[in-house]
This record gives C-alpha cells, sequence and structure tokens, in this order.
C-alpha cells in the first residue's frame, strides 16, 4: 500500500463541520509517514502533514489538486503514532486556498495556509 493509499484509509470517516472538512484519525505506528523520521522517537514529518492537508482537499473536492505555494506554516508540537487527532481543513469554494489545522488531545499541532491548483490531465 503507497502512501495516498494509507491516506485514504485514515481519511475514510470525515464530514462537514461548521464549513470546514473534519478528519478524525488516529495515525498506526507502522504509517510509512513515520519511516525514517526518527528512528526510536517517530513524530509525523511537516511534509506529511502538508501532504494530508492536500489530499483531504482532493477527497472533499472530487479533483486532482497540486501544492502551488506555502503562504503560511506554523508547527507547534510532534505528532506520535497512536495518538487520536483531526485534521481540519477550510477552502473557498475554488479549492484554491486551503486554511488547515491538526490538533489532538485538545492542543494545536500544526496549521498552515496553502494555495492549491488543479492539476492538469
Amino acid at each position: 500500500m503507497n502512501l495516498i493509499e494509507e491516506l485514504d484509509r485514515m481519511f475514510e470517516t470525515r464530514e462537514l463541520r461548521d464549513g470546514a472538512c473534519v478528519c478524525a484519525f488516529v495515525p498506526s505506528d507502522s504509517f510509512s509517514g513515520f519511516r525514517g523520521h526518527f528512528p526510536g522517537d517517530p513524530v509525523l514529518p511537516g511534509v506529511i502533514q502538508i501532504l494530508m492537508a492536500r489530499r483531504l482537499a482532493e477527497l472533499a473536492s472530487g479533483r486532482r489538486l497540486v501544492l502551488k505555494r506555502c503562504v503560511r506554516i506554523k508547527f507547534v508540537r510532534p505528532l506520535r503514532p497512536c495518538t487520536p487527532a483531526e485534521l481540519r481543513i477550510r477552502t473557498d469554494d475554488s479549492f484554491r486556498t486551503l486554511d488547515a489545522e491538526i490538533a489532538a488531545q485538545g492542543m494545536r499541532i500544526s496549521t498552515a495556509k496553502l494555495e492549491l491548483e488543479e492539476a492538469e490531465a
């Protein structure tokens, strides 16, 4: 199973709440996103967190999207394996601007403002 397939499985249950697409997830200790970051003390890499936000936008929109630009990103604390977390995204109608937040146990893990564009066929 590749990384996108793993994310799709994690994101099977999502809902619209207060105008945002929200997905609760629990990254298992075998999730490939942790591989090599860091052996013996794994944390979810920032690039994977950005990929997660983009992928959830794709699933919500039904479109293939690519990351155009990271406008603002803030990583506040690490997300470790088997920690229940929630990814919340809010986009404009065209899915060109994306605000994302990952939180776990009532604490913010990261926030991001991203610019996306539709992938060429």
